[in-house]
């Protein structure tokens, strides 16, 4: 779990500031205050750490929303003699003995013996600082030769002590002694010989240089003490990279959603691949809520509830069978000749009804036609008017709606009797078997057999993502044409209840929503942060409704009257952050919650005090 992060020299912040991480993290203030440049930081240390590039315009997490313009862009005021710092701490709840770890990263570019960059230097780590259970542990320093080395290691720690008992243990079959004077100092020789293996933002092992043992073993040492050593060395590592381990969780964990959010094709199959912007802006989750029955399943929860975010529209799933293999399985290569051959027509009428039927039977068929297993029923009745066009197959009610009487009509009372139509079906296929299978298809609305003839038969088929809307007769709509809210919130909604154990940094939220659904989303990060998928959310935002919501709830908490279902927040949960412009760079300010759900500290300039200003 994330317990603070901290930055300096970095965008609008000069001295290092730091930001206490709860579950639920809101970040306020003035435009250009700063708040962007925390979640930014983050950003560039993903990439640092995924990469090893100090020195990106653009970065894996944040796409195209976030422009961090190289080192020359984000170092404070352009100054590029100065050197960034940035440490994250992190609580750790699956181990017994190391409770929590702090990395503190400095880097910068080298300079000259006057003070100034080298041309064309890039930006280096300068020097990286491990702290276990509030206690440095050990310090790495730039290297020419070797990259980071240790260059400081406490060997009073409480960690270095468990490793000496091991080794103890070890070479002593299984006895220990105090750790004395030369034990420490055997481990003070090894601190100028270990160095860095790997990657340069953060070992990914530590070994011993070349001069390790072996110039020990010429100053003389016993086999013992070089056993030790060894040993020690050994162990050290593999503690060392269980620390990494806590720290490659925490960034592969993180996700980030930007500001603004993109609207996908009218048909969600046309839009373009994955790109850059594939998780920043939101693309992702129109394919997530398609693919995962189980995030469908939340966000429509939410989108629909008359006590969630009441929205009118539902999210469903529409499944297309390839038309070749359908032709090939149920209705044989020449089928249309069979049926323009079969009919019979006795009015004037259907005479003109049979030109009509027949000329559209001899255009091309569409590449996909769509099923719907409640109206399995109705396929054999709809299938010549499949052919005229694609496009009205992408809407399945509208020709259920619209052309079943026709069709019906046109297959039964004009063309054929069941058993005209039987016969023509069982002397054309040759096997009576045939004609059973049409009439249970076409008189039968089981939705077993739907499973059966569909799911099985074509594990391949097509599935597009709809929209419904259910307060209009369940009308298949576009989101391109229900408001941009709806394209907006779908992203936060995904982010919410498709991650899970993950750092959720969002910029804006509540871009484009309605205030009350601004407040619903405050809901929305209790349940993703407090509930089963014990989510962290860092959250730029100007939303004064969201943040009511929270103190509403953290009240009610108190009050014993929460609503059902929604989990228990209380004052700790939440960390409220205000960024205040200062000549001297951004300042982090926490305004502490009590537990009436009421600020214990003054808001700098009041909080919202625009609203006041304009009511009174």
């Amino acid at each position: 779990m994330t317990k603070s992060l901290s930055l300096g020299q970095f965008k609008a912040f000069g001295k290092t500031q730091t930001i206490p991480i709860k579950p639920l993290t809101l970040i306020f203030g003035p435009n250009s205050a700063g708040k962007s440049s925390i979640i930014h930081s983050l950003a560039l240390m993903h990439e640092a750490w995924i990469h090893g590039d100090l020195d990106p315009s653009y970065t894996q997490l944040g796409g195209s929303s976030i422009d961090l313009g190289g080192f020359k862009q984000y170092i404070h005021r352009g100054e590029t003699s100065r050197e960034i710092e940035w440490s994250i701490s992190l609580t750790i709840q699956k181990d017994d003995w190391i409770k929590e770890i702090t990395i503190q990263w400095r880097f910068g570019v080298a300079l000259d013996d006057k003070g100034k960059p080298l041309k064309g230097a890039k930006p280096l780590v300068s020097s990286l600082e491990v702290d276990v259970n509030g206690k440095r542990l050990l310090r790495f320093n730039k290297q020419r030769e070797y990259g980071l080395a240790i260059s400081n290691l406490d060997t009073g720690h409480g960690l270095v002590q468990r490793i000496v008992k091991e080794c103890q243990l070890e070479l002593n079959s299984g006895k220990t002694h105090p750790v004395d004077t030369s034990t420490l100092t055997l481990i003070d020789d090894l601190v100028g010989q270990l160095t860095s293996k790997g990657s340069t933002v953060f070992p990914t092992s530590l070994v011993l240089n070349r001069d390790g043992i072996s110039g020990a073993n010429r100053n003389g040492l016993e086999p013992e003490a070089q056993s030790f050593q060894l040993l020690f060395v050994q162990k050290l590592n593999a503690a060392f990279q269980e620390l990494r381990a806590e720290v490659a969780d925490f960034f592969q964990s993180a996700k980030y959603l930007g500001p603004l959010r993109s609207l996908p094709q009218r048909r969600f199959e046309e839009s373009s691949q994955k790109d850059s912007d594939w998780n920043a802006s939101g693309s992702f989750a129109w394919e997530a809520v398609k693919r995962d029955k189980s995030i469908r399943d939340k966000v429509n929860m939410w989108l629909g509830s008359e006590n969630r975010l009441k929205t009118p529209y539902e999210l469903k799933l529409e499944s297309y069978i390839p038309e070749s293999l359908m032709r090939e399985r149920f209705l044989g290569e020449d089928v249309l000749t069979m049926l323009q051959n079969s009919w019979t027509l006795e009015t004037e009428e259907a005479v003109i009804d049979r030109e009509h039927w027949l000329s559209i039977l001899r255009e091309e068929p569409p590449k996909y036609f769509e099923f719907l297993p409640d109206t399995l029923q109705n396929f054999i009745q709809s299938f010549p008017d499949e052919m005229p066009s694609t496009q009205r197959w992408h809407n399945a009610r509208a020709l259920i709606e619209n052309h079943t009487d026709f069709i019906a009509k046109q297959l039964d009372a004009i063309v054929w009797t069941k058993e005209q139509r039987r016969e023509a079906i069982v002397k054309y296929y040759g096997d009576s078997a045939y004609g059973d299978f049409w009439d249970e298809l076409r008189f039968t609305s089981s939705e077993e057999l739907a499973l059966q003839l569909f799911d099985e038969d074509f594990p391949d088929r097509i599935e597009e993502l709809i929209l419904i809307d259910k307060k209009r007769g369940n009308t298949r709509v576009s989101h391109r044409d229900v408001g941009i809210g709806i394209s907006q919130v779908l992203p936060v909604l995904v982010h919410a209840f498709g991650a899970k154990n993950s750092l959720v940094a969002i910029e804006q939220p509540e871009i484009h929503i309605h205030p009350a659904l601004q407040a619903e989303l405050g809901d929305v990060f209790i349940e993703s942060a407090l509930g089963e998928q014990n989510n962290t959310f860092l959250i730029e935002t100007h939303s004064e409704h969201l943040v009511l919501r929270l103190l509403r709830r953290i009240r009610e908490c108190s009050e014993g009257s929460s609503p059902d279902g929604l989990p228990q927040i209380r004052p700790e949960d939440v960390s409220i952050i205000y960024v205040n412009p200062d000549e001297n760079g951004a300042q982090v300010i926490e305004i502490p919650i009590d537990e009436d759900g009421e600020f214990t500290r003054r808001w700098p300039h009041g909080f919202f005090v625009e609203r006041r200003e304009e009511l009174f």
